[in-house]
């Protein structure tokens, strides 16, 4: 599977019976997957990508022997852009009712709110140029009204024993799911184990919440009987999501540990959440972008939840705790 995964084509192929996926570039080295899960009684289609991957959705339908109309439901796992940006093109041509998280429905219906909240939340630190915004606007092809909320439980039957029930996933954003096929045990995870060996931070906004994920999906991973399809990595096993699953582990424990290095070393000085970010960027060799400032952000929240560290202006903290 892995080699087909990485076919210059990156033509469709199936990871279990009636589940098709499709890796779409999304930048240099990185790539988005879709799935679509088709049964007797009709097929979902799992994400939709960014707005100029419709064609190759199509394809990925056609691989499937999914026809447009047979779709019923068209499933968003969470609110980035790479997942719902082909949403109005997907409704329009298959007419199938939209599935999301409650967490994703602002960013779904409103896009101008997309771009603000998820690129532009500290303007004083940080804004997208005219030109990167217009590129990720281009990303999303129309606003569309969610019709199905999908949360824990959340449940699709689509005949001859095959079912997908969503997963709470939260952490990488407020509010994701997974999906668990239950004929073939496959599971589909988006973004829930976010990469940490990308140019960039790809980031997660909670990270205590995030850390009660990965414990969930390790259980998981034990008990996997099938393949498991991760949105920006290879179809791997149970062993391979471990494995990642540890990877990510770790690498949030570092961020957390940076931070506080940093802020301890300060002593009674304070550091700015520019300053912290920055000193991220550069001890983990990655780019300053706006996830990684939202990630960074949420370590320090979570810090001084844990009485770590005090807020002492704002976006502005210093270390409290006793030290060893």
């Amino acid at each position: 599977m892995e080699e087909t995964v990485k076919t210059p084509e990156r033509r469709p192929y199936e990871i279990a019976p009636g589940i098709w996926r499709r890796d779409l570039p999304l930048a240099p080295g990185i790539t988005v997957a879709v799935h679509v899960v088709r049964g007797p009684l009709g097929a979902v289609l799992v994400d939709t990508g960014s707005a100029g991957d419709h064609e190759a959705v199509l394809e990925l339908l056609e691989a499937a022997g999914v026809r447009p109309r047979d779709v019923r439901v068209v499933l968003d796992t969470h609110k980035h852009h790479d997942h719902i940006g082909g949403n109005r093109q997907a409704k329009e041509r298959t007419g199938a009712l939209l599935a999301a998280p409650a967490g994703a429905v602002a960013w779904i219906e409103d896009h101008e709110r997309h771009l603000r909240e998820f690129a532009e939340h500290h303007p004083e630190l940080l804004l997208p140029t005219a030109q990167e915004r217009a590129e990720l606007a281009a990303t999303l092809d129309g606003e569309v009204a969610v019709e199905l909320i999908a949360g824990e439980g959340f449940t699709l039957r689509l005949g001859d024993g095959i079912e997908l029930r969503a997963l709470a996933l939260p952490g990488h954003v407020e509010d994701e799911i997974g999906l668990v096929e239950r004929r073939s045990g496959a599971l589909l995870i988006a973004d829930a184990v976010p990469n940490v060996d990308w140019p960039l931070f790809h980031g997660h906004v909670e990270p205590a919440v995030l850390r009660a994920t990965l414990a969930r999906l390790r259980g998981l991973a034990h008990a996997a009987r099938g393949p498991v399809s991760l949105a920006h990595r290879p179809v791997t096993d149970g062993a391979g999501l471990r494995e990642t699953i540890a990877a990510c582990e770790a690498f949030v424990d570092a961020v957390d540990e940076q931070l506080r290095a940093q802020l301890r070393a300060a002593g009674e000085q304070s550091c700015t959440l520019g300053q912290l970010w920055e000193s991220a960027c550069e001890t983990f060799g990655r780019a300053r972008e706006f996830r990684g400032l939202a990630m960074v952000d949420a370590h320090l929240r979570g810090l001084s939840a844990d009485g770590l560290i005090a807020r002492t202006a704002p976006d502005t903290y210093r270390w409290i705790a006793p030290r060893a």
